[in-house]
């Protein structure tokens, strides 16, 4: 089953891009595969999240850090990492955890990124922040000291020496290839300078991360400085590789200081090997996660795309819009098809599916009702149905006959203009059902897979579906449009049919 009108603008306009009640529609933009709906439903639900702390609530229960996993790849360098990060960073701050430790890292962290930037002003205002708040806050330095920053510095820093081993090796081995040729090409080749590598880390970053961990070394009691000991290793090979005399002085300096308070690398070998088998089991234990999230997702792929292709009996969505100012449509996941509002007024909206010969069935789904101002019907298929009508009106209920919402109370079932009550009324999120016979001339009604008693009978022509609504930014999602093997419809009390 496939549709094929896009949809050009979003269903949620105006003041309710902001409201709560719209998260469930932004996870349904979310999974789309229509990745134009991706970035404009981050910001929206971007928005709603600072405006509102309440809308946490509705954030989890619509799984929206589910939702958000496909942005959060490292290597997706676009807005939506950008927007979607900084979602689950306000929402995690928002949720106040108690420990304070974790706490101050929330805050931490932002700092740490914009110090590695390759913007050395913006690099230096966050270090400078940073180290002030180690001054000023225990909470702070203790986060630093404890939740990963300097394996974070040691990461940068290791980079960078790497860097300069494989440099100098290279170096050697052309030496060395140098020393079998010609002494005249020896000596020409003697002359040449060998550009440095290019440092993944650059300078100013290494020298911002040194100060910082300088000034947490002056804030620190000696007790609580044991994870510097890590640093040890990689700030003597700073000192003795080419490194530049600022970042050099600086490991000299960090180095005195650890001297001094008797840290150093030996005296936490232990404590290390320990914690390098625990690193070294997480990195296993997540190498085997990614590898069943991977299998997951192929797994999934499969079956979206098993469920994308048409099932026997699935026809093709697609409706006559009698009013392009006010009706526009929006293709769903699975082949489904959306028809949203923009406008207060009545429109009747026909399905181009001819019904005759055979057994058909179509579902529908109304959202923004405002009370069940909702309407699933048949017409006449000679008919043209003008824009701002509904199914009885006047001039148009003798091609008509329509099942309408709570709006109307008693279920009513309209034929020739004319309503009966009986049928169950409904509205939001509830799954109506119409199911024409054409071998028995029958159009039967079915609210959440419950048969209605009222019915149309008699109908001995060719008909097409319709639906109706009524409100701006009401809209109704047709799930499914079927040619049946056999009917699902029996009998049921208390069961009235009106004649066509």
């Amino acid at each position: 089953m496939k549709s094929s009108t896009v949809r050009t603008k979003s269903f949620v306009t105006g003041e309710e891009k902001q409201s709560v009640d719209k998260i469930p529609l932004l996870a349904l933009d979310l999974k789309s595969s229509n990745q134009d709906l991706h970035l404009p439903a981050l910001k929206t639900l971007l928005n709603i999240i600072e405006e509102d702390h309440e809308s946490l609530q509705i954030f989890y229960e619509q799984d929206m850090p589910a939702n958000l996993k496909k942005f959060l790849m490292p290597e997706n360098d676009d807005e939506k990492f950008v927007v979607s990060t900084t979602i689950l960073h306000i929402a995690g701050a928002l949720d106040k955890v108690v420990d304070v430790v974790l706490r101050s890292h929330t805050a931490i962290e932002p700092l740490v990124q914009i110090i590695h930037s390759s913007n050395e002003n913006r690099s230096r205002a966050a270090s400078k922040t940073l180290e002030e708040l180690i001054e000023d806050d225990d909470a702070i330095r203790m986060a630093l000291l404890s939740t990963g920053f300097i394996e974070t510095v040691v990461h940068s820093l290791s980079v960078v020496v790497q860097e300069q081993v494989e440099q100098q090796e290279q170096q050697q081995q052309e030496q060395q290839q140098q020393q079998q040729e010609q002494q005249q090409q020896l000596q020409q080749q003697q002359q040449l300078q060998y550009p440095p590598a290019q440092a993944a880390t650059p300078d100013h970053v290494k020298f911002r991360l040194l100060s910082i961990i300088l000034t947490l070394i002056h804030a620190s009691d000696n007790d609580e400085m044991y994870p510097m000991g890590t640093l040890i290793p990689i700030l003597e090979q700073l000192v003795t590789n080419s490194a530049p005399k600022k970042i050099k002085k600086k490991a000299v300096d960090i180095l005195e200081q650890l001297k001094s308070k008797k840290i150093t690398a030996a005296t936490l070998s232990e404590r290390e090997k320990v914690s390098r088998i625990r690193e070294l089991e997480e990195i296993s234990q997540r190498q085997e996660e990614e590898i069943r999230n991977k299998d997951a997702e192929i797994q999934q792929l499969r079956e979206e795309n098993e469920k994308l292709k048409p099932k026997p009996g699935d026809l093709y969505i697609a409706c006559i819009n009698p009013d392009p100012s006010d009706i526009y449509y929006q293709p769903e996941a699975n082949g489904q098809k959306r028809i949203c509002k923009q406008a207060d007024r009545y429109n009747t909206v026909s399905l181009t599916q001819v019904l005759e010969g055979g057994i058909y069935s179509v579902e529908a789904v109304f959202f923004n009702t405002h009370n069940g101002h909702a309407v699933v019907g048949i017409v006449r298929d000679s008919a043209q149905i003008p824009a701002s009508v509904y199914p009885w009106e006047v001039n148009n209920k003798h091609n008509m006959s329509a099942y309408a919402g709570s709006a109307w109370p008693g279920g009513n079932v309209y034929n020739k203009g004319n309503a009966t009550g009986g049928n169950s009324g409904f509205g939001d999120n509830q799954v109506i059902r119409a199911e024409y016979n054409s071998d028995e001339h029958t159009l039967i009604f079915f609210v959440d897979d419950v048969q209605q008693p009222i019915y149309i009978a008699g109908i001995g022509e060719k008909v097409r579906f319709v639906i109706c609504m009524h409100y701006a930014n009401q809209y109704c999602i047709i799930r499914s449009l079927k040619r049946l093997v056999a009917p699902t419809a029996g009998h049921v009390a208390n069961e009235k049919a009106l004649q066509w």
